[in-house]
């Protein structure tokens, strides 16, 4: 498998054969997407075949709501077909390991297998998902930039991205920001949200070119506000950001940056000089198709209130510790 497996899964779509889409839970062993009607073949090996209308579906259907259907919708859509649709496999009770089912039967039916994952990779790489929906100049402490605001069609969040200068080209200095609402607006000391993004705005400012690109629904790295909150309440009682976030059972960061690559894109910009302290952030935009031509550090002084939050981004994060380039 692996995203390569997309466009083969595609092509086949395209000649009228069958994909197998793997990675799912909750009882479901793998989906069967074709196109047009093969009602024979699905009523013996699925639970029968479910027409779906590509056409009458907008993209992005599947990151917002993963499922066997909208799946069959965009991997359609992708193949440019009117009509298709798809049928479940149960998973398989065996002693074989349940990694060898689905690529077995895949070979023995003829099947084009992927993983659901790597849908959802190549829906943010290659599908339009946001669209621009209108500008304005915004005068900030820092000087006057302009904000372009960005509609997410997976869940209908708008961004913004606040750009200094012409940034339409390499090498734009860039501050990919999380949403932090008791940071950023009301300026707790809790963490340094805040602090980086007015340090941001100054840095770009004074090069003459850049942009803040905001990102909605990122709070407490991604677990939203109340549960921010729920893992404040944990690290008064000692454990850190890594550890509350686990003890309420949510990944340690479960943010993810496509609306922010697809923003670069939007904005013409080629390549970017993150100004960042975490090497993930790094990663997520390169693996998303930004082009990282470098990185300026972003550290402030520590609080007393978030001197141990800093810490656990060093030594449990592994953030790039301040004087590192």
């Amino acid at each position: 498998m692996g995203t390569a497996a997309i466009d083969d899964a595609v092509a086949r779509l395209r000649g009228g054969g069958r994909v197998l889409v793997a990675g799912w839970e909750d009882g479901v062993g793998g989906t069967v997407v074709a196109a047009g009607h093969a009602r024979e073949w699905f009523e013996a090996h699925t639970l029968g075949f479910h027409m779906v209308e590509p056409a009458e579906r907008g993209p992005g259907g599947f990151l917002s709501e993963p499922s066997p259907e909208s799946a069959a919708v965009e991997l359609l859509q992708l193949a440019g077909r009117s009509e298709g649709g798809y049928g479940i496999l149960l998973p398989v009770r065996t002693t074989v390991s349940g990694d060898a089912v689905l690529p077995r039967f895949a070979d023995d039916e003829g099947l084009v297998l992927i993983d659901h994952e790597d849908l959802a990779h190549h829906l943010w790489r290659n599908a339009r998902l946001v669209v621009a929906n209108g500008s304005a100049p915004v005068p900030t402490r820092s000087g006057t930039f302009e904000g372009h605001v960005f509609t997410s069609l997976v869940d209908g969040l708008e961004h913004i991205a606040l750009v200094f200068g012409e940034v339409a080209g390499d090498g734009v200095v860039t501050r990919v920001h999380s949403e932090c609402l008791t940071g950023d607006v009301f300026g707790s000391r809790r963490c340094d949200c805040g602090a980086q993004l007015e340090m941001s705005l100054d840095h770009i400012a004074g090069e003459g070119r850049g942009v803040v690109i905001y990102l909605r629904g990122h709070e407490g790295r991604g677990i939203g506000l109340a549960e921010k909150f729920s893992a404040y309440r944990l690290q008064d009682r000692g454990l850190d950001t890594i550890e509350a976030n686990l003890e309420l059972g949510h990944e340690v960061d479960s943010r993810h940056y496509g609306v922010a690559a697809q923003v670069i894109s939007l904005l013409g910009i080629t390549s970017v000089v993150l100004l960042t302290n975490n090497p993930e952030k790094i990663v997520g935009l390169t693996d998303l198709g930004v082009t990282v031509a470098g990185r300026l550090p972003l550290w402030s002084e520590p609080t007393a209130e978030n001197e141990r939050y800093l810490e656990t981004k060093l030594s449990r994060l592994g953030h790039l510790a301040p004087g590192v380039s």
